[in-house]
């Protein structure tokens, strides 16, 4: 079975959200801001950055917001026991270090042999994603 061939892949490191070591308020009944990780998952992706704006002032000084996806392959994602979830951080793409948020996976590439899609573009932001968006639970 052929599988797609990502053009010029590069590594990328990404940090799982680990929603059961993440401090929980139990009173409150949703999850405390702090976020916790699992291990860093290191993968062949092809990134694509659609939306650099320009800096603009922020409370806590110069922000500007980036926007983009890493294409990956289904069966990378597979190997490495990844599953994209909104909330995982991704540190580096390629030789630059970054702290972008996974947003969104969507499934991609959908060859007919294969019985699925093939790929999966993982959409992500600079800006992390509400609590409320992780679903806890």
């Amino acid at each position: 079975m052929p599988t797609p061939n990502l053009i010029q892949p590069v590594k990328v490191t990404v940090l799982p959200i680990d929603k059961a070591s993440t401090p929980y308020d139990t009173d409150a009944r949703e999850p405390i801001r702090s976020a916790r990780t699992g291990t860093a998952i290191v993968i062949d992706a092809q990134p694509s950055f659609r939306q650099i704006s320009r800096s603009k002032t922020a409370f806590e000084g110069l922000a500007a917001d980036v926007s983009g996806y890493v294409l990956v392959r289904r069966k990378d994602l597979v190997a490495k026991g990844w599953t994209p979830k909104t909330g995982d951080v991704i540190t580096k793409i390629g030789n630059d270090a970054t702290r972008v948020y996974v947003q969104q996976p969507v499934n991609a590439g959908h060859w007919g042999d294969q019985a699925g899609s093939t790929l999966v573009r993982v959409y992500f932001g600079s800006r992390a994603p509400e609590v409320s968006t992780l679903s806890f639970g």
